[in-house]
């Protein structure tokens, strides 16, 4: 085994482990200036690279080895695995096909200014790499050994906002804040940024303090405002300051808007969706809420804002561009799911035309079969369900969105099977800046239902064997989170009123009321608590309100102790088909079927802490932990609020751009008896976005 050790000697005499400047030690740092390109080295400074004159060093310039294992020796505070794998000659990665990085003793060289380049960034300045040891291990492969000496941290000490020259660093910036002082200013962006006072300068979180700083004032109005800076470092006592000079310019108000890149969808479709008024102060929420219009209209597949920065002008024309989607859309997928009684193989495929009738309307066609097995052996067979529909944008007023939808479905569930069409049409409408949202819809349901039990039994609970219902269904939604994919603060209130009528069996009449709440508070930067209230009761009814129609508990958004549908009432019955009493169920009777019936009550509490722990591929990974409480019955009478099944739990998250991936594992930990579903007493929910 041969080891050479490379005397590597500094490219460029930078001062990290030089002399101190002038009297009193400070100097001025340019932290995190040596991202430097491959390229850039090898035409700026293969002249000064340094090696030992070794023949079968000599010898290693175009040979082709890979680089078994990369060791860094001496790293303390520097993460050693997140610095080697941005490395040239990084440790081999993958899991079923390896890769690994090719040895060039030049681009070592490379990897070395990398190195120091990494550690500086996190304010070890004087970080220096003393040795690098390249072991062969065979005639193609070598180990490589960084020895690091990290040297002390530079420790952040003050921040400093000032106003450029002309500008009073007291008066006048007290006058364009909500506070009587900058540091105010400063506190609330340190609460944002990557960076701490009295931890190591980290150069990326000054980067970022100086942008929550710009952000803070772009959101008062100051559309220009820049935001340069230096840092200070005393290399003596191992200090520094970061000085930020502020430069606002004038407070903006908007001005004209112009819509480009539109062919056939009308500029009006656009301009309906823009929240500010000419005149108006200028409010980079408002630019935010009206892109997200936008993208939820379905009318353009890309937004971009425009104006002049020239002059830095207190009135901005705003010129929108934007970009018409393709008019003709496919979507195929599929998956599988494991749940306590069956298993399910699922397709998926979807198809969207744009611009169907006229430019604002869209026809869908959706279709998802479903091969199901069920664990008992009663059903093996097809879950189908399917849809047609269209929807117009600005139908008879700007932003009055209307649907209308005809759809089949046949699914077996625990005892029985549905199977029918429906056809229904539905307005709604957002107001206050899209926070309050109306919908209003009417729908004819048509379900022919059979029932593994005894028929009489199943029509005395709803289950008859034809049931057309009638359904008027009202929402009032308040939006106050600041993400409805990923919140982390704010509210939402939304409550629904349900008219149905059943034309057959008993023509139950009936009104179910289900409002819902949700909170969120974030606790520092990576932590946020979320609770949820969610109440449903049937009111004004004659007769049972039909299967189709009842509140059912447990499943991934409500009771995580239990699998969807399974915290429901319901009844027992044997496999004749003969109903047994829950008694008699509780006594053991073998063989007995549980089918989940639901209730005309129910309610539904979450408490969860959510905490970001790492980013993997510039994503979070989350963790949560829940405690969930609920209860559906048959009744509101039967609704005992101290009684309620209770389960808690944790689980992950990995964010994505299209929502978190979400796996929740829950444990129930009451009322295990008597029934309903007894067992597991655990339930695993794996699903996409936040459980609410």
């Amino acid at each position: 085994m041969l080891v050479h050790v490379l005397a590597l000697l500094p490219l460029r005499s930078e001062g990290a482990a030089g002399p101190a400047g002038p009297a009193g030690g400070a100097r001025r740092e340019a932290v995190g200036d040596e991202e430097v390109s491959d390229e850039e080295v090898r035409d700026e400074e293969v002249s000064e690279i340094r090696r030992p004159d070794d023949s079968d060093l000599v010898a290693d310039v175009g040979r082709d080895r890979r680089v078994r294992s990369v060791a860094l020796i001496g790293a303390q505070a520097i993460d050693a695995n997140e610095l080697l794998a941005g490395l040239a000659h990084h440790p081999p990665s993958g899991i079923f096909f390896k890769d690994f990085a090719r040895y060039d003793p030049i681009v070592l060289e490379v990897d070395r200014r990398r190195i120091r380049s990494f550690c500086r960034e996190r304010g070890y300045l004087d970080a220096q790499v003393t040795k690098v040891e390249v072991v062969e291990e065979s005639d193609d492969e070598v180990a490589i050994r960084f020895f690091l000496s990290e040297g002390p941290a530079t420790i952040l000490e003050r921040i400093d906002l000032v106003g450029r020259p002309g500008i009073n660093a007291t008066e006048g910036l007290a006058a364009m804040t909500t506070s009587t002082s900058t540091s105010a200013v400063v506190a609330s962006a340190l609460e944002r940024a990557a960076i701490e006072l009295h931890r190591p300068l980290i150069y990326a979180g000054y980067v970022d303090l100086r942008e929550q700083v710009r952000a803070h004032y772009v959101a008062q109005g100051f559309a220009h405002v820049t935001v340069d800076g230096e840092v200070l470092v005393d290399r003596q006592s191992h200090t520094a300051v970061a000085k930020l000079v502020l430069d606002p310019g004038p407070r903006v108000r908007f001005g004209t808007v112009t819509v480009e890149g539109l062919s056939q969808i009308p500029e009006s479709a656009v301009l309906n969706r823009v929240f500010w008024q000419p005149g108006d102060g200028f409010d980079p929420e408002r630019l935010l809420r009206t892109r997200r219009a936008l993208y939820a209209s379905g009318l353009v597949e890309s937004v971009r804002f425009e104006w002049s920065k020239v002059g830095r002008p207190e009135v901005i024309d705003v010129v929108i561009h934007v970009a018409e989607p393709t008019p003709n859309e496919l979507r195929l997928g599929g998956g599988v799911g494991i749940e306590p009684v069956h298993y399910e193989l699922r397709a998926r495929a979807s198809y969207a035309r744009k611009r169907f009738i006229d430019p604002l309307t869209t026809l869908f066609v959706d279709a998802r079969p479903a091969w199901a097995l069920f664990r008992n052996g009663e059903y093996a067979g097809f879950n189908v369900q399917a849809s047609t529909s269209l929807e117009r944008q600005d139908l008879w007023i700007p932003r009055l969105k209307g649907t209308g939808t005809i759809a089949y479905r046949q699914i077996r569930y625990e005892g029985y099977s549905t199977l029918g069409p429906s056809a229904g049409v539905g307005i709604n409408r957002t107001f206050f800046d899209d926070r309050l949202r109306i919908d209003l819809k009417g729908a004819l349901e048509v379900s022919a239902i059979s029932a593994d039990f005894d028929v009489r039994a199943a029509r005395s609970l709803g289950v008859s064997p034809a049931l057309p219902v009638f359904m008027l269904e009202g929402t009032l939604a308040f939006e106050g989170r600041d993400d409805p994919i990923e919140p982390r603060r704010g509210f939402f209130l939304s409550s629904s009123v349900e008219f149905g009528a059943a034309t057959e069996g008993e023509k139950a009449r009936y009104v179910l009321l289900t409002p819902d709440m949700r909170a969120y508070l974030p606790v520092g930067e990576r932590v946020v608590l979320a609770a949820r209230a969610k109440f449903g009761v049937r009111l004004l009814a004659t007769g049972a309100v039909p299967v189709t129609r009842r509140y059912f508990g447990g499943g991934a958004e409500e009771q995580r102790g239990f699998a969807p549908r399974r915290l429901s009432p319901g009844i027992w019955h044997d496999a004749d088909g003969r109903v047994v009493s829950q008694s008699d169920a509780e006594t053991g009777i073998p063989n007995l079927v549980f089918v989940p019936l639901g209730g005309e009550a129910s309610i539904a509490t979450n408490l969860e802490a959510r905490l970001n722990v790492l980013r993997i591929f510039q994503q979070w990974l989350a963790a949560v932990a829940f405690i969930d409480g609920g209860d559906t019955t048959l009744t509101f009478a039967d609704l005992d609020v101290s009684r309620l099944h209770w389960a808690a739990g944790g689980g992950l998250r990995y964010h994505t751009p299209v929502g978190p991936i979400r796996v929740d594992l829950g444990f129930r930990l009451n009322r295990m008896t008597p029934l309903p579903d007894p067992n597991p007493a655990w339930a695993l929910h794996i699903s996409l976005g936040e459980a609410f």
